[in-house]
């Protein structure tokens, strides 16, 4: 039974196949469409980034975190919508689907630290159904 003064509450499951929006506040009229990373794909992104190194103490395995997380936003965002580019003195809208993949990637690079640092705790860190349902309330 619900009481008036509690909002319901509940769990949004998102596949790994699956698309949702996203906004981030800090920038107004973008929206993102994001995908989770599952673990079976950041097992393969961080087997792609690890080498095995050998010394004199034996053989380690080094893992290139930075690229790993890198490797990962690339996954995770699927498009971006609302993207504006300075041509001269006009701001012009740009087409994020019509952009070639180094395009898109060096557009993904270029955002925000903090906004690249919440797509991974969204997409990486199994937060997807929150982000999901809280854009189905606005």
């Amino acid at each position: 039974m619900e009481t008036p003064d509690r909002p319901q509450q509940c769990i949004v499951i998102v596949d790994a196949d699956e698309t949702f929006p996203w906004r981030w506040d800090d920038l107004p009229g973008t929206l993102f469409t994001l995908r989770i990373v599952d673990d079976d794909k950041h097992t393969q992104l961080r087997r792609e980034n690890t080498k095995i190194k050998t010394d004199r103490t034996g053989r380690h395995e080094v893992t290139d975190w930075n690229a790993v997380g890198e490797a990962s936003l690339l996954h995770a965002i699927v498009g971006i919508g609302g993207l504006k580019r300075r041509v001269r003195e006009a701001t012009v809208d740009v087409d994020f689907d019509a952009l070639d993949y180094a395009a898109q990637s060096r557009i993904k690079a270029l955002l925000p630290e903090r906004c690249k640092a919440e797509i991974l705790r969204i997409c990486v860190g199994k937060e997807a159904g929150e982000a999901a349902a809280a854009e189905k309330k606005l």
